[in-house]
């Protein structure tokens, strides 16, 4: 089979598709977050995916989405967390909340950093960067390739930002965070003639 089955339409009566993934990955995966980005069992992660690549070069199909909607949706996911964070880190009382960045671009994801670490001061806010992720070996032994490493990440964090992209739907879709909120631009496609993308989002994620 080819394609991309970034619908809910495909797998709503097969629950099963949330299972496939083995349990053994995802403890590592947890493992690596906790060990490179500090993210403990009660930290609250919020990933940010930011789609770049060949969509740079697709702006006629694709929405190219800017920083402030991925600043419109944290301040909507987490509202009060930012200034608790904030006054949590002038009073030396550390951080309950973390935000990932997934970007295959690093300087851009690099940017994006610095925009919302000096937007939001205290913030912890971290580039899942590709020197940590590639291949990276777990204590096991075992080698896991970046891309499925960082489809994990976004799998366990507690809320996800999403881009108009395949990777993005799929690590939000897989997500089964208790709470968990997931956050999708309400633009995929630029216009007419590309497909009406009401079919890709799921009943519970928020538009923006």
């Amino acid at each position: 089979m080819v394609g991309f089955f970034q619908s809910d339409v495909y797998f709503r009566d097969y629950p099963i598709i949330k299972s496939v993934i083995p349990r053994s990955l995802i403890a590592k995966a947890a493992e690596h977050m906790r060990v490179n980005y500090g993210i403990e069992r009660e930290t609250h992660a919020v990933a940010l995916h930011l789609r770049r690549g060949d969509y740079t070069r697709m702006r006629h199909v694709f929405e190219e989405l800017p920083l402030s909607y991925y600043d419109t949706a944290l301040r909507q996911l987490l509202g009060g967390f930012l200034l608790r964070d904030i006054v949590c880190a002038y009073e030396g009382k550390g951080h309950q909340v973390k935000v990932l960045i997934f970007c295959e671009e690093t300087l851009f994801g690099d940017t994006a950093v610095g925009y919302f670490a000096s937007k939001y001061a205290g913030l912890d806010v971290s580039l899942v960067h590709a020197t940590n992720e590639v291949n990276a070996p777990f204590q096991s032994g075992v080698e896991c390739p970046r891309d499925v490493l960082e489809l994990l990440m976004i799998h366990l964090c507690s809320d996800v930002v999403m881009a108009n992209s395949t990777f993005s739907w799929w690590g939000a879709y897989l997500n089964e965070k208790p709470l968990r909120r997931v956050v999708a631009p309400s633009k995929w496609f630029v216009q007419d003639p590309y497909p009406s993308s009401n079919h890709l989002y799921c009943d519970d994620w928020i538009l923006l």
